[in-house]
């Protein structure tokens, strides 16, 4: 295994990353599309909770994931990225496999915060291996993989999860997604290729330890950087508050069906991945990749903010979610190159792993913010937070560019 060549291990990474990253986005939502029937009381095979309840499991599982991420990435730094993704991959599938055995809500509760744990460490390893173990003539290819892996099991969920249920269940639907996952991890444990880093692209090593506590937490307190974590922490309050609720949103305000509701919603995160392909390509061609993100969320958000005044017909309100993920999808590429562009030499993956943990703990903010919306039968401020607090995002990475801009004239003089 060790005397493949640099092109087929390119292609392992690859696979590998985009693989885990879509079973890490499917599992962020397992739970999501099926609030309605586990909301449901016991006697109709649900446990009797709120959405407020409901919501604050994901906002449990978010929390404990980006409590762990930041530690999950000096981990990776000692230990290498595979046996951290496989042990994070095994103990988030595990945990939802065990949602279909809780008892009562309580249980729920623990186990989110253990699944949380678990999809702490995608992040990191992801982009460990990304940044360490690929080809610089396949880097691209990884960044798209990587992203596209993410919107895929963004809309599996949603939209998958609802038609098993009629057949199995909410218990046998989180089953079988548990399952899913734990047969991938006990693969890639048995399954061995070469995922060594380059030399080249190691930490460099100075006066001090690169991989001390004290000298990671220097280069991750630089302004950038902060502004980098706060980027990704409002982003995802727009994005994980939409796709927790979103689906309730439109069966309980526009009255349309739990598999319309589901799939409109799996369709942003479908056109993210036609958006991400193109974005992709407007990248390598254009160097202005603050303005291609600002622009594409801007847009993005307005789109959402549309979709309570317009009239309430299924093909139209179809149709601007589509155009809203594909704009999202679109500046993702862009948004990743911006953040790369913000980190020192050699500090890529631990950097990575902080700013998007920013996603975790915004996310674990919003879904109990959303749930409090919906019970009280505003179903509308979902889509109207959610579009406003992507502009906001937009804002930041302006801000971000303008300082950016101002350091580097500093330093010029």
């Amino acid at each position: 295994m060790n005397t493949i060549s640099r092109s087929q291990r390119d292609v392992h990474v690859i696979g590998i990353i985009g693989l885990v990253h879509l079973l890490s986005h499917a599992y962020q939502f397992t739970l999501a599309p099926l609030f309605p029937f586990i909301a449901e009381s016991y006697e109709q095979g649900g446990i009797g909770v709120s959405y407020t309840q409901l919501g604050l499991l994901a906002s449990l599982f978010f929390a404990s994931s980006g409590l762990f991420q930041t530690p999950a990435g000096f981990l990776v730094d000692r230990i290498g990225a595979r046996p951290v993704l496989i042990c994070g991959l095994g103990i988030l599938s595990l945990s939802l496999f065990c949602y279909s055995l809780a008892p009562n809500y309580a249980f729920l509760a623990l186990l989110s915060i253990i699944a949380g744990i678990g999809n702490s460490v995608f992040h990191p390893a992801d982009y460990s291996l990304i940044n360490g173990a690929v080809s610089k003539q396949h880097l691209g290819k990884a960044y798209s993989a990587h992203s596209i892996g993410g919107y895929i099991g963004f809309a599996i969920a949603p939209a998958a999860l609802p038609l098993i249920e009629p057949l199995l269940g909410w218990r046998g639907a989180v089953a079988i997604a548990g399952g899913i996952g734990i047969t991938v991890a006990l693969f890639l444990l048995f399954w061995k290729p070469n995922l060594n880093m380059d030399s080249s692209q190691q930490l460099n090593k100075g006066s001090s330890d690169p991989k001390s506590l004290s000298a990671g937490l220097h280069i991750l307190m630089q302004p950038t950087i902060l502004l980098g974590f706060f980027f990704f922490f409002i982003l995802a309050m727009g994005l994980i508050g939409f796709k927790t609720m979103g689906p309730t949103a439109l069966h309980e305000g526009w009255q349309f069906s739990v598999v319309f509701s589901g799939n409109a919603i799996a369709a942003f995160s479908t056109a993210g991945v036609l958006g991400i392909a193109l974005g992709g390509i407007w990248a390598d061609r254009s160097e202005n990749h603050n303005q291609n993100a600002v622009r594409a969320f801007s847009l993005s958000g307005v789109f959402l903010l549309v979709i309570p005044v317009v009239p309430n017909i299924p093909v139209l309100v179809f149709a601007l979610l589509i155009i809203a993920g594909l704009l999202f999808g679109f500046a993702l590429p862009s948004r990743d190159l911006f953040i790369r562009s913000l980190t020192p030499p050699g500090a890529s993956g631990r950097v990575f792993g902080f700013v998007y943990c920013g996603l975790d703990v915004g996310a674990s903010l919003t879904p109990i913010l959303f749930g409090w919306l919906m019970d009280g039968g505003r179903a509308e401020l979902v889509f109207i937070a959610a579009g406003c607090l992507i502009l906001f995002s937009a804002a930041v990475i302006s801000i971000t560019d303008i300082l950016v801009q101002k350091l580097e004239s500093g330093s010029g003089n």
